[in-house]
């Protein structure tokens, strides 16, 4: 409580412990509306201070393992001592629980029209596409990733869950509807060679006889 002894230096203040709050001492209505009040500095309590401003986001600042005496203040975006929200003026917001902390919020890029993604030609270089996100540990893969990648080597899907590839209906009268169709690659040397596979594999279990 780095604000109790100077307050307790001060001519009829104590220090309001309950608040955490320098008050004037010498008013009759100091029991009321202060709990618990201390008028000397040997009373004031002796604690190690938390590092605080070494954290820069709200969920690390109010993380009970990490640290304990720290707010987070939301109009300025600092870590600081948890009684010196009463001291501070410019901070509005204080947040102390950490399930107060706002939700990390992520912009989404909507494109209207043709989206393409080529190399550039002067060097060869890019032409990628690669999609990646973390999914749930009890519908995921054993690395907690889901992938779609592009590039010169193929095209890798690594999904979250179920991949579903499903043509286009046909609403045209007696029309059948659109193809599927899953293609090998040619063996196109002129001196032997061969098609490419197509493998079907379903998943083992894991549970016991």
């Amino acid at each position: 409580m780095s604000h109790c002894e100077p307050c307790l230096d001060i001519p009829g203040c104590i220090f309001c412990l309950s608040s955490l709050e320098c008050i004037d001492g010498t008013n009759e209505d100091t029991d009321f509306y202060c709990r618990e009040a201390l008028n000397t500095t040997e009373s004031c309590p002796v604690l190690p201070l938390p590092s605080c401003q070494f954290y820069d986001s709200c969920s690390a600042c109010l993380d009970p393992a990490l640290n304990e005496g720290c707010a987070w203040c939301a109009s300025t975006s600092e870590c600081i001592l948890s009684h010196d929200i009463f001291a501070l003026s410019g901070c509005v917001g204080a947040l102390s629980q950490p399930l107060s902390c706002p939700k990390p919020s992520v912009p989404i890029t909507t494109v209207e029209g043709d989206f393409v993604v080529k190399e550039v030609d002067e060097v060869g270089l890019g032409g990628s596409f690669h999609v990646e996100g973390s999914c749930f540990e009890s519908d995921c893969h054993k690395e907690g990733r889901y992938s779609f990648i592009i590039n010169n080597e193929g095209i890798a899907a690594q999904s979250g869950g179920a991949i579903i590839l499903e043509a286009a209906d046909s609403n045209n009268h007696n029309h059948k509807g659109s193809d599927l169709y899953l293609k090998s690659g040619n063996g196109t040397s002129p001196v032997g060679g061969w098609g490419g596979d197509i493998q079907i594999i379903a998943g083992n279990g894991a549970g016991g006889e």
